[in-house]
């Protein structure tokens, strides 16, 4: 027998709600490219597939990742690295 939460659960973790009370608008910032994956995108994916607008914001633009400076198109390779594992989850609006 599935017990459902009390009211008071839902509120605070919105995956306990029913599907179709989840909100259908959806904006993540990130502070990295990736960020947004690793942290988030099991949710994000679900958003996406319930037909809600997921929107997601990357701050920085990721030439932190490489400090030693040996890749000088590590930018445009974080971008493209974020921008694909974003379309395995669904996500389409992204903001750098």
């Amino acid at each position: 027998m599935f017990l459902r939460p009390p009211e008071s659960v839902k509120a605070l973790y919105p995956l306990f709600a029913e599907p179709r009370e989840l909100p259908r608008r959806v904006l993540v910032v990130a502070p990295h490219p990736d960020d947004e994956v690793f942290g988030c995108g099991g949710m994000l994916a679900l958003h996406a597939g319930l037909g809600a607008s997921v929107r997601v914001v990357i701050v920085s633009d990721g030439a932190a990742g490489d400090p030693g400076q040996r890749d000088e198109r590590i930018v445009a390779t974080r971008r493209q690295e974020s921008l694909a594992a974003g379309r395995e989850l669904g996500l389409e609006d992204y903001r750098f």
